[in-house]
């Protein structure tokens, strides 16, 4: 169609800018500032064009603005609760405080489960003890460890995965307060995102696995631009095979306050 072909051409000539090496830059203030900004022009960078492969968001925003005329793109720091369960086996007991350490930074180290597999060898040694003369006045049995006890450990380490995001937002999925009429979203007293998220998802992010247990289970799209979009015709269900797929729906929401009164 001629707003496909319009859209793609537009795009053709938009998109290129952002294929430099530099697409974003921090000018100088000044003659001593700018090794500062050339390094932070590319922390920023690397950050979004590289790790958070920001050149095919912000190419989907951009189609998004020639279409719907509004286009979001949210960027954030993600931190998620990471878990992991490790096995140890055949570890001596004196390398046990070392295997309970953590590897990486505010990591906990939980142990599960503790099985001797070997008991500690000993053998029993006489020490003779003598009196002031030098004479042997008693001889004292000892026990001396020949090899350690060998253990098998069952840990579950767990700690907080930072990592840094771009996403196009789809329009549908972004809410502001219903009077705002300015193109700038740090104008709106009231800015949401609200979106379907798993409830393993959502443990990840910190949430109480009891409390969404009192928590409605999300079943069906009652947003009107998303059925609009359904040519089929019926509700947008979410199906869940398994607990943990188990929809839910979560809004993000940021309020601007005036704190301190003035």
């Amino acid at each position: 169609t001629d707003v496909r072909d319009g859209v793609h051409a537009t795009m053709a000539e938009i998109m290129p800018a952002f294929q430099g090496n530099s697409p974003v830059e921090f000018p100088p203030r000044g003659n001593a500032d700018e090794d500062q900004a050339a390094l932070e022009s590319e922390i920023v960078n690397h950050a979004i064009m590289g790790m958070a492969r920001g050149y095919m968001k912000v190419q989907q925003a951009i189609k998004d603005i020639l279409l719907l005329r509004r286009g979001h793109v949210k960027v954030w720091v993600d931190e998620r609760v990471k878990v992991e369960y490790e096995t140890i086996e055949g570890i001596p007991s004196p390398a046990l405080p070392m295997a309970l350490q953590p590897k990486r930074e505010d990591e906990s180290v939980e142990i599960l489960g503790q099985e001797m597999v070997q008991e500690a060898q000993v053998q029993m040694l006489e020490v003779p003890v003598t009196d002031q003369f030098g004479n042997v006045a008693a001889i004292n049995t000892v026990e001396q460890e020949v090899s350690p006890a060998i253990y098998s450990l069952s840990l579950k380490r767990k700690w907080i995965c930072k990592k840094f995001c771009v996403e196009s937002t789809p329009k549908d999925e972004v809410l502001v307060n219903r009077d705002h009429n300015s193109w700038d979203l740090d104008e709106a007293r009231f800015v949401a995102h609200q979106r379907v998220c798993s409830k393993s998802d959502l443990i990840s992010l910190g949430v109480d696995p009891e409390e969404l247990e009192d928590v409605q289970r999300y079943t069906y799209s009652q947003k009107n631009e998303e059925n609009a979009r359904n040519r089929k015709g019926y509700s947008k269900e979410h199906e869940s095979g398994h607990e943990s797929t188990d929809p839910y729906l979560l809004t993000e929401c940021w309020y601007h306050i005036d704190a301190d009164g003035d």
